[in-house]
């Protein structure tokens, strides 16, 4: 019997190669988008760290915590007052000490944190609607000028956007199906990291509660708190052993210490200049699309909610910005942008919601793809502003290596002027020195000209340095100068209540 031969044409191939690819279409540009999220984090990242007075003193906090295996109980400073954060930001940072293999583990694990974001993004976009939705949200985010800033600076909030998004997910989680007790455990745990890092994150507290009060799962409440709970125990053991220092002078702000300042609350500024410039800031888009964005968002809501087709699971998230809008506008302190990254998702939401409704109605392939090369055409410059060389960066590597060809296989000693505050450059040297173990304590000691202080005798080298070696104690003190280490600066940040016992 002879066998028959099937003749498959080039276009068969081919035609069952699209089809293939159509399946998986999603996946492919996930991944895509994944890798463009990765290149705008990490291109050229040990150039672009910031280490300026935050970031060197929270890195140096990080790998001091790490040597001698001790963990902080509060976080730095509110600029507010004297109210502290919680220790969670460094648990973090000291954490990624261990498992990253590199000097620079601190700023890479702040910008996974960015990196995986885009990813939660996603998974919101496939749980609200579907998985176009998904790839919509999470391009938004891989090219977000915000989030892109956010992956290069240590500071308290930096990690607020990865909790914030991960608060949102974990919501539609619940929403959708049974919570389970782990899942709202980890919410709760989520939520209170997010407020131990920064205090404005308080509001991410609205959503369960919003959820709670509409759920029959009542049950769901304990596990909730039991999380939340477990994440204030570092802050709870620092406040029953410091008579209640961040409680009292939080009472103390939200009665008197708010009053102290003024700063403009007008509903007109607010909204009309405040919002659409921060929306700018968040997604990319010029200043008068973000305000044509805000507006349409604004309208379509309106709308649905008069037709009686916005669906409850949007509604509360819905009703949860507004209320933390309101809160920010009786918010008497700075609005600084930086600080609000617990808005980034719900902006990223609100800007592609809009544009998913638009391509959902537009069945013309090359058109949709047209109008989201657009937007990322109109994106990307701003995008692109935050990946280039952090200038403080460079010019304090330039001074550590002026201090290597000055005296190679020598290590340092770093001294600071007091009298004149200029933390931020001879700290930022230290930091370097200290990652690249040119630091020790009893070192070649040298400071960076500071007209407030005299180096009489020193040797003055190239970018400011000056090598005060010759002087003797006495002179160093005269002159102004003191000693700067990085176990002064852990013990001021992490163990500071040691000495002063509030």
């Amino acid at each position: 019997m002879k066998t028959q031969r099937v003749n498959i044409s080039y276009c068969d191939l081919l035609y069952e190669k699209i089809l293939k690819i159509k399946k998986y279409w999603h996946i492919i540009t996930l991944i895509l988008i994944m890798l463009l999220a990765l290149f705008l984090r990490f291109w050229n990242f040990q150039n672009r760290y910031g280490i300026g007075y935050d970031g060197s003193r929270d890195a140096i906090v990080s790998l001091e915590s790490a040597r001698q295996f001790q963990l902080p109980l509060t976080g730095s400073f509110s600029s507010i007052g004297p109210i502290t954060f919680g220790p969670w930001y460094y648990y973090y940072l000291i954490l990624s000490n261990f498992i990253i293999p590199s000097v620079w583990a601190p700023w890479i694990s702040i910008g996974l944190a960015s990196f995986f974001m885009v990813f939660v993004m996603y998974k919101i976009g496939c749980i609200f609607h579907e998985k176009y939705f998904g790839i919509i949200l999470a391009l938004i985010t891989s090219i977000s000028p915000a989030q892109i800033l956010a992956s290069t600076q240590l500071q308290q909030h930096a990690l607020i956007g990865f909790l914030s998004s991960s608060t949102i997910y974990l919501y539609l989680l619940h929403f959708k199906n049974t919570p389970k007790k782990h899942l709202s455990t980890l919410w709760g745990f989520i939520i209170g990291i997010a407020i131990n890092m920064h205090y404005q994150a308080t509001g991410l507290l609205i959503l369960p509660f919003l959820l709670f009060i509409l759920s029959k799962r009542k049950e769901s409440i304990f596990f909730f708190l039991l999380g939340f709970l477990f994440s204030m125990i570092p802050l709870l053991i620092f406040e029953l052993n410091n008579h209640w220092f961040n409680t009292r002078n939080i009472i103390d702000y939200i009665l008197v210490g708010q009053y102290r300042v003024w700063t403009s609350n007008r509903w007109l500024s607010f909204i009309g200049k405040f919002w659409p410039e921060f929306w700018s800031y968040v997604v990319g888009t010029p200043y008068w699309i973000s305000f044509i964005l805000m507006l349409g968002t604004v309208f379509l809501f309106t709308i649905k909610f008069f037709q009686k087709k916005l669906s409850l699971i949007f509604g509360l998230i819905l009703i949860s910005f507004i209320i933390q809008v309101i809160i920010l506008r009786y918010y008497r302190g700075e609005k600084f942008f930086g600080y609000l990254q617990f808005f980034h998702p719900y902006l990223i939401i609100f800007t592609g919601y809009p544009i998913f409704l638009l391509l959902k109605k537009i069945h013309n392939l090359s058109l949709s793809f047209l109008l989201i090369l657009i937007y990322i055409l109109l994106v990307f410059p701003n995008s692109i502003k935050f990946i280039s060389v952090n200038k403080f960066n460079m010019e304090t590597k330039q001074r550590m290596n002026t201090l290597i060809m000055n005296y190679p296989k020598t290590k340092f000693a770093t001294y600071e002027c007091k009298k004149v505050f200029d933390t931020d450059r001879i700290q930022g040297l230290l930091l370097f020195l200290y990652i690249n173990r040119l630091y020790d304590d009893n070192g070649r000691k040298i400071a960076l000209y500071n007209p407030g202080c005299t180096y009489s005798q020193g040797k003055i080298l190239n970018n400011e340095i000056v090598d005060i070696s010759s002087l003797t104690e006495a002179k160093i003190v005269t002159g102004g100068l003191e000693p700067i280490t990085p176990l002064q600066i852990y013990t001021g940040t992490a163990r500071w209540w040691f000495k002063e016992q509030p």
